[in-house]
């Protein structure tokens, strides 16, 4: 089975979250909101990897506070393996094509389905009392 290494944000403002909604011509989870992030390259850690996905899908400098966590996502051709940084973005956004919109959630906004594991992240944030 596949495996995906990823690495992806929790970008946290006033009690909201911003969540991106997957654009339709991604191979996995396509039309699904999610966390912005992605897959890491070889020899990358977590935290440049993080950096470097939130420039590359926003246009936005990403600042790490902590890591929330790793979370495990069992699909049926595939796992991903994501681990979770809170922080702040400086910077306007500015989606590139991997994605077709953004939006700040408040918790009880959030009634439908995430992409890989990331309900359960919102979850934990909303548990900490972050969102």
């Amino acid at each position: 089975m596949k495996r995906i290494i990823a690495a992806t944000a929790a970008i946290i403002r006033d009690k909201r979250i911003l969540l991106c909604k997957r654009a339709q011509r991604e191979r996995k989870f396509a039309g699904y909101w999610s966390l912005p992030g992605g897959k890491l390259d070889p020899g990358e850690s977590f935290s440049d990897a993080v950096k470097r996905e939130i420039k590359e899908e926003l246009g936005v400098e990403f600042i790490p506070e902590e890591e929330l966590g790793f979370y495990l996502y069992k699909g049926e051709d595939f796992e991903a393996e994501g681990h979770i940084f809170i922080g702040d973005v400086k910077g306007e956004v500015n989606l590139n094509d991997e994605l077709e919109e953004f939006r700040w959630f408040k918790y009880d906004e959030i009634k439908f389905d995430l992409a890989f594991c990331h309900r359960k992240a919102v979850d934990d944030l909303h548990r900490r009392g972050l969102i």
